[in-house]
């Protein structure tokens, strides 16, 4: 239900007593008042559009008896107004001369208490929430009145508002017709008429070009200018005053025509597709034929409410009513409905959903709402001032914020459950001046005649300011370096260009739905998009019009849902709906099927993948993740607490972590299932100012003005700190040792340079881009690195001074092929699937290739090389490998069966059948103990998973005991302030400014790395080694593709989903092996061009070699990565690792995201709550590795690009955010709720749990 948009009252001037009317008085009375010469007013039964009246019998006047010739009457009557069907509300009168008192004579009315005309001198209207409504004798609006009794009062002079006395005034001519209207900050706005009375002008403040009408000589609107001068659109009308045609401002023509016996309505669009619209007698839309012909039809009940929506599918949503018409419940195609029960204002006291959870509303005196609560508990309380605005919300922990507001009504301050007070200031038009945050940090704001913002000034004193063109739509933004950013618009106002401070530029064209046709990028390449007739996408190609051009095509089913999605390769993937609209399955292009199934209130219950594998999902009331059953019937369980934030996840294996949160529902502590504790501390705007480890080690930040983190100081002491240019982007650094690096950018914000202190006497790091931002050229120490790239921004060319590698690409932008420009470097090509999924690596140098099989849900089943070695793995029902075979024409030559934990962690390795490996773990998943056959490694940890001792039965690994600082370094060791170990032992290190490694023991060895930091060269007795980086490798890590010694290839790599081969010169003839995996991907042997076995390696689970056989050269080994023999180190990319004692030589830089609200839980924090600056992998390294050096991974399970979700952790995740919305109240509402809607400031509006809103 809706209130009628206008009101339109007859004029109630007429006597009751002229004539004798031919229906009964209980019928004809409101026609009886109204002008007989408004034809149509009154139908046969006597009805208007207001309804129709009976006078009903008036308890407080006497009874005389009146003789009439029909009969006596012995009762006086009051007017009484009863609404048409579908017209909600109550009419009053206000007043008449009758003084309300009615007189029956027969079928005639005639005042009771005196001999006069009924005259009736005002009416009152309630809509159903309450709202009133008072209308004068003319019919005219006088005032409008809330539950609160917030009263806009209306007069010939202006309208005023009893909040603050705010008044808009009127000036009017002689006609009574406006021509100023004044805004309460003195703006006016002036309207100019023709002859005949029609508004042909009006002029707005400030602008020299007012809007203009024209009409046609029946006076219908034909044309509208917009104060940029645009003819906004022409109209054309029938004979009969219908619209014909509609020209919009860009020359598309829209064309209707009638036929008015069967109520239809054709619609021709400007791409010639027609729609038509049949409807009932009372104007609802009885049936609606889209473009594509598809019907969707609609059913109303006698008060015209939507009863039924059917598609064309014939798929039906039901509607049900009360008798005030708020909709009561709502069946969807599958029966499953919700429902609600109103109050007499339309507020809900109760929403129901289909699974019969319901959620109550309580009130107080003036309908505000009181309490929202539920079978599991209170959700929230409020209190409310005089004029309907919360004063305070006390939530489900019983935290209380509160609100205040100036007279006009504007929420000046806000005070979080911490006592932290956010301030706000408004001018008399209610336009946010100032907005003062916790820390006492002011941002301003400046504002143009016509309310738009002119200037933003931030805490920093920094302005960006904007200008608009008279339409209001905004021209330019220049930044607070004095950057300036052009926008340009066609005559409907839509964005046709961009122009940027480089002045390259983006250009936008669209269709008459304002749709996008083209989108021209700033490289000048055109992105072209298709819709079919009822403005579906049909089609997006890229690079249009180029020889890289690729289309991604779409087709829908009859309910407008997405059916199929093609790519540029021509596969297919495919979606099936439910009834409801959900997606039941996806098919990938191989035809393998994901499939899901919902509960009745819509949320996923299962989903199955292309094994048959099922994951079960259960929801509390709230909708909240609660139960996550895996293929193998383990679970995942959570509890939350009222406001739905996460207060615990209990494992497979029945180990708690527990979160606690301060008022502000901020992250406070972090309990593990060892019951040790982090904890973090804010400050009053919700920075992140502390963090304690389960060691009592604090590390402290502060922020700037603009709450920009300026330092952090580590638990010893040592301080880095950060300044940012006019615009927010780091200008320089100051590190722990206090070096300071200067960074420099580009008018787009696009870094140009790294200088280094002057202390390193280096020169700054440099970098160019194209016009669409891809980097055209880096200039750093080992010499200028070019790029070019197609015509889709997809990398042809990286000239290095190592070598030049040249990409090709498939359509669908996967890697086709990779070739040196070095003699005897790589030449790879790659080939892949229907599903995406690399299916052949060829070698062009060998002439061989590798190739790869999956199983249907994805996972790696099997590659081969081209030297027969196979391997084969096995999963379980969670994809977990469980064994792995690696056979030669049948024949194994390694085998490794492995048994995990039912959280997931590996526990047995059987190796060939003759070795076997124990893992044992403590409650949080580290590493205690590691037997191999008859020998062992025992771990001691302290609670931050410092190695506090290392005790071994193997006699190349010794017993070994440790103890750390407080910035958890080994103390054995040397570090410098920013945690490079500069002395170990006998070796000792030396960095660059980056904190990269460049020297080992003096200069033995030196390193140098490229500006993005990846090792380009290695020096040791005179020679040196240079790496050609591949960054596009099928491993998604950069890897070294070649190692050029002299000028000359000395060793190249063949990679694809692992590294496959390497092909080196040995005593002058190149020579190829394959590189053997276990089940953690670890390099177990090599193998020659004939498939026999050349060497072998075994390690502990933190990578030291225990054993190896055989002599040919070899650097890859534990996780597949490089070991620097003479180093004795690991290179894993931005650090190095040291495996005996299972820490990095330097410190991490990458910090792992703290949420600053109750909905934001990463998985990060999840796996890795403290983030050890120097443990690898979180001390579990056999779940765990981590070839970037930042951030560790899952290595265990190898999965390809799967289009679908996987089961897991990360999904549970995505399950439990979608549950989490924004906290909206509700006061008056019909299924949608919304017609009170409370915007409240963080963190209530990341509130996890309110109301159920029937959707």
């Amino acid at each position: 239900m809706q209130p009628s948009s206008s009101l339109k009252m007859p004029p109630f001037e007429h006597p009751l007593n002229p004539e004798w009317l031919p229906q009964s008085a209980e019928k004809a009375w409101l026609c009886a008042i109204s002008h007989k010469e408004d034809k149509g007013v009154c139908n046969q039964e006597g009805e208007t559009p207001i309804g129709t009246g009976a006078p009903v019998p008036n308890i407080l006047a006497p009874a005389p008896a009146v003789h009439t010739p029909e009969g006596s009457i012995f009762a006086w009557y009051t007017p009484k107004y009863t609404g048409e069907p579908g017209f909600y509300g109550s009419l009053t009168s206000t007043g008449d001369t009758c003084s309300g008192v009615l007189l029956r004579t027969g079928n005639q009315w005639i005042c009771g208490l005196a001999d006069d005309t009924y005259k009736s001198t005002g009416w009152k209207y309630t809509d159903p929430a309450g709202r009133e409504y008072t209308i004068a004798a003319d019919k005219t609006l006088t005032s409008l009145k809330d539950l609160n009794g917030n009263t806009l009062t209306i007069a010939a002079d202006g309208i005023t508002s009893s909040a603050g006395n705010l008044k808009v005034a009127f000036v009017r001519d002689a006609q009574g017709r406006i021509t100023k209207i004044t805004d309460p900050l003195g703006k006016q706005y002036l309207y100019g008429y023709n002859t005949t009375g029609e508004l042909t002008s009006v002029t707005y403040p400030s602008l020299v070009t007012p809007s203009g009408y024209t009409y046609d000589p029946g006076h219908l609107l034909k044309t509208e200018t917009d104060p940029r001068g645009n003819v906004a659109g022409t109209t054309i009308y029938d004979a009969a005053g219908r619209l014909q045609s509609v020209t919009d401002a860009v020359g598309n023509t829209t064309q209707y025509a009638y036929d008015v016996a069967n109520r239809k309505t054709t619609t021709t669009n400007p791409d010639t597709g027609v729609e038509e619209v049949i409807s009932d007698a009372n104007g609802n839309v009885l049936s609606r034929k889209d473009g594509l012909n598809r019907v969707t039809t609609y059913t109303y009940d006698t008060k015209n409410n939507l009863l039924t929506e059917t598609n064309a599918l014939n798929q039906t949503t039901t509607n049900a009513y009360d008798a005030n018409g708020f909709k009561t419940s709502v069946k969807n195609a599958l029966n499953e409905t919700s429902s609600a029960v109103f109050n007499a204002y339309g507020g809900p006291t109760s929403v129901t959903n289909p699974l019969n959870f319901t959620q109550s509303v309580t009130y107080d005196a003036t309908y505000n709402i009181n309490t929202i609560s539920d079978s599991i508990g209170q959700v929230a309380q409020f209190s409310w001032n005089s004029h309907g605005q919360p004063l305070t919300m006390k939530d489900a922990r019983g935290n209380t914020s509160q609100y205040q507001y100036d007279s006009y009504g504007n929420r000046t301050s806000y005070t979080d459950p911490e006592g932290h007070t956010t301030l706000s200031t408004y001018n008399s038009f209610g336009q946010k001046l100032s907005e003062t945050d916790p820390r006492g940090n002011t941002t301003t704001y400046t504002y143009d005649d016509l309310g738009h913002v002119l200037t933003m000034t931030n805490a920093d004193g920094k302005t960006t300011t904007y200008e608009y063109d008279a339409n209001g739509n905004k021209t330019a933004e220049v930044d607070a370096l004095s950057r300036r950013t052009t926008f340009e618009y066609d005559a409907k106002n839509r964005l046709t260009k961009a122009t940027y401070p480089d002045l390259t530029y983006t250009e936008t064209t669209y269709d008459f739905r304002d749709k996008p046709l083209t989108v021209r990028d700033q490289g000048g390449r055109i992105t072209k998009n298709l819709y079919d007739k009822a403005g579906q996408l049909t089609s997006v190609t890229y690079a249009f019009g180029t020889a890289d051009a690729g289309t991604v095509s779409y087709t829908y089913d009859d309910a407008g849902r997405k059916l199929t999605e093609t790519d540029e390769r021509n596969h297919t993937t495919t979606s099936a709906y439910d009834a409801a609209g959900r997606v039941q399955s996806v098919t990938n292009a191989l035809g393998k099927v994901t499939s899901f199934t919902y509960d009745a209130a819509g949320r996923k219950r299962t989903q199955t993948d292309a094994n048959n594998h099922v994951t079960t999902y259960d929801y509390d009331g709230r909708g909240r993740l609660v139960t996550t059953t895996y293929p193998d019937t383990k679970t995942v369980t959570h509890t939350y607490d009222g406001l739905g934030v996460r207060l615990t996840t209990t494992d497979q294996e029945n180990r708690t972590t527990t979160w606690s949160y301060d008022k502000a529902s901020r992250l406070k502590q972090v309990t593990d299932a060892l019951s040790q504790v982090t904890t973090y501390g804010y400050d009053a705007a919700g920075n992140k100012i502390s963090q304690t480890d389960a060691n009592s080690h604090t590390t402290t930040y502060e922020y700037d003005k603009l709450n920009r983190r300026t330092k952090r100081t580590l638990p010893l002491g040592q301080s880095e700190t950060f300044t940012y240019d006019a615009v927010g982007n780091m200008a320089t650094r100051k590190d722990f040792n206090g070096k300071t690096t200067t960074f420099g950018y580009d008018s787009l914000n696009r870094l140009l340079s790294k200088t280094p202190d002057a202390s390193f006497a280096a020169s700054p790091i440099t970098f160019t881009y194209t016009a669409t931002g891809k980097r055209l050229s880096m200039v750093d120490p080992s010499g200028t690195t070019g790029y070019t790239y197609d015509s889709r921004d997809r990398l042809l060319t990286k000239a290095t001074p190592q070598g030049t590698l040249t990409y090709t690409w498939h359509p669908n932008s996967l890697v086709a092929s990779v070739f040196s420009s070095n003699a005897n470097g790589v030449s790879v090509g790659y080939e892949y699937d229907a599903a995406n999924r690399l299916q052949t690596v060829t070698d062009n140098r060998l002439t061989n290739s590798t190739s790869y099989a999956y199983d249907d849900a994805g996972n790696l089943q099997s590659f081969t090389y081209p030297n027969g070695v196979v391997h084969t793995f096995s999963y379980d029902a969670t994809d977990r490998p469980t064994s792995l075979a690696v056979t030669k024409g049948g024949v194994t030559q390694a085998s490794y069966a492995q048994t995990f934990s039912d959280a997931g962690r590996k526990l047995t390795v059987n190796e060939n059948g003759t070795r076997l490996v124990n893992y044992a773990y403590d409650n949080i998943y580290r590493l205690l103990s590691e037997t191999i056959g008859a020998d062992s490694l025992v771990y001691t940890l302290d609670p931050v998973g410092n190695r506090l001792n290392r005790a071994s039965t193997i006699p190349s690994l010794p017993t070994v005991g440790s103890t750390y600082d407080s910035n958890d370094r080994l103390t054995s060791d040397t570090y410098d302030a920013n945690g490079n170990t500069l002395a170990s032992g006998a070796n000792s290190y030396g960095y660059d400014f980056e904190d990269r490694l460049t020297r080992f023991n003096g200069g033995v060895v030196t390193m140098l790395y490229d500006g993005d930091g990846n090792r380009v060269a290695r020096t040791e007795g005179g020679v040196t080694t240079r790496y050609l980086v591949d960054e596009l490798t099928p491993t998604g890590y950069v890897q070294a593709a070649e190692e050029v010694v002299a000028g000359a290839v000395a060793r190249r790599y063949t990679l694809g989903v692992q590294r496959v081969s390497q092909t080196q010169l040995i005593n002058s003839t190149w020579t190829t092996h394959y590189y053997g995996y276990d089940g953690g991907f670890s390099v177990r042997q090599l193998s020659d061009a004939m498939g026999l076995v050349t060497g072998t390696y075994t390690y502990d689970a933190f990578g030291s070699t225990i054993a190896s056989t055989g002599s040919t050269p070899n650097l890859f080994l534990y996780r597949a990565e490089q070991y620097d023999a003479p180093l004795g180190l690991y290179y894993l990319r931005a650090r190095w690792y040291e495996q005996h004692t299972g820490m990095f030589l330097t410190a991490d830089k990458w910090e792992p995201e703290v949420p600053r609200s109750c909905c934001k839980m990463p998985a990060d924090l999840h796996s890795d709550p403290v983030h050890h600056l120097f443990a690898y992998a979180s001390a579990d390294p056999v779940k765990y590795a981590d070839p970037s050096g930042e951030k560790f991974i899952d290595k265990v399970i190898l999965v390809m690009n799967s289009p679908l979700v996987r089961t897991g952790a990360a999904l549970s995740w995505e399950i439990t955010k979608s549950f989490c919305f924004a906290f909206t109240l509700v006061r008056v509402a019909s299924i949608p709720i919304f017609v009170q809607s409370i915007t409240l400031p963080p963190p209530w509006g990341d509130i996890c749990a309110v109301v159920s809103v029937i959707k």
